[in-house]
């Protein structure tokens, strides 16, 4: 049902939970508000969880659509498809701006950088960091028993990001010495028994990121834990659910600069033309994070860390 506010409206879409995204909602809010663009006062943002459901990206990117928002923000490549391919039906396109996803290009998410129609955001650079989360994950692995496989290298394999990064990984590896074993995780069911089957085979978990495996993270990382199995991800907020390492983008900077694109956007003048957006955003700082806290897995995992291999990381979290 179209709005019947004057305000332009952002549809936004959290391709997890409005709870799990609350830290970047909250910095894509105030960002928007040092343009002038106040929720509830300036402008109007409908917020929808998708849950890492993939029928819902397509259920919530229609709805946009038949609400005629002026501008749809989202993130994950699986749900910025449907929100782009949407979009581009309504009359006149509209503007969709992404906060997180895979490499935009590679991902067939856009055809050029520089021109992506009605299409942008910020890319996450998931599939860039392959190699230095197998680098931070190696001096752990050499702490531990020897296993047949030294990682095992699960996610949701239809996302396109994420079967990215698994072919990255599966050639790298062994130019590193690493052995890989994969496990598909393609529904919240198959959390459990994927990482009991590689409990005896593993010594680490390199979870490829999406927002199905996101919005499930307290319960693969509680399943790792159990299993005694180290876990490397692709942002530090998978620290505060019980994660191990991660190496990445910082998730609230790129909301934020999602925001300065939404306000060029939106104007003034209002309503740009379509080759007005801003292209997509590929380079921004990564970050390490290790979690030493009490609560987190260090105590059952065992492990020693001296302060030299604590050095190594941007962030610890005690």
């Amino acid at each position: 049902m179209p709005s019947n506010s004057t305000r332009p409206t952002i549809g936004f879409l959290c391709a997890c939970t409005c709870e799990i995204w609350r830290p970047w909602i909250d910095a894509f809010e105030q960002q928007l508000s040092t343009h002038n663009w106040i929720k509830g006062d300036t402008i109007d943002i409908d917020y929808q969880e998708a849950k890492g459901l993939e029928k819902n990206y397509v259920r919530y990117a229609k709805y946009f659509v038949g609400r005629k928002v002026n501008v749809i923000v989202t993130g994950g490549t699986q749900a910025t498809m449907a929100c782009k391919k949407a979009a581009a039906r309504a009359t006149p396109p509209i503007p969709v701006v992404f906060g997180t996803a895979g490499d935009p290009l590679d991902t067939k998410l856009v055809s050029s950088y520089n021109e992506p129609g009605n299409l942008t955001g910020m890319s996450n650079q998931q599939t860039n960091c392959v190699i230095a989360k197998l680098d931070y994950l190696r001096p752990f692995l050499e702490s531990l028993p020897p296993k047949p496989y030294d990682v095992g290298l699960v996610g949701n394999d239809k996302s396109p990001n994420v079967k990215l990064e698994m072919k990255i990984a599966e050639i790298v590896a062994p130019t590193m010495g690493l052995k890989l074993r994969k496990g598909r995780i393609r529904h919240q069911r198959d959390i459990a028994p994927v990482i009991r089957g590689l409990k005896s085979k593993v010594k680490a978990l390199f979870v490829c990121t999406d927002p199905l495996i996101t919005t499930h993270a307290k319960q693969l990382n509680a399943e790792a834990t159990r299993a005694k199995l180290i876990t490397m991800h692709a942002f530090k907020e998978y620290l505060g659910w019980g994660g191990f390492l991660s190496y990445g983008s910082n998730f609230t900077d790129l909301f934020q600069k999602t925001a300065d694109m939404v306000a060029e956007i939106l104007g003034p003048p209002a309503g740009q033309n379509m080759a007005n957006i801003p292209s997509v955003g590929m380079t921004h700082d990564l970050e390490s994070a290790i979690n030493m806290g009490p609560f987190g897995p260090v105590p059952t995992l065992g492990l020693n860390v001296p302060p030299s291999l604590l050095s190594l990381f941007d962030t610890v979290i005690r």
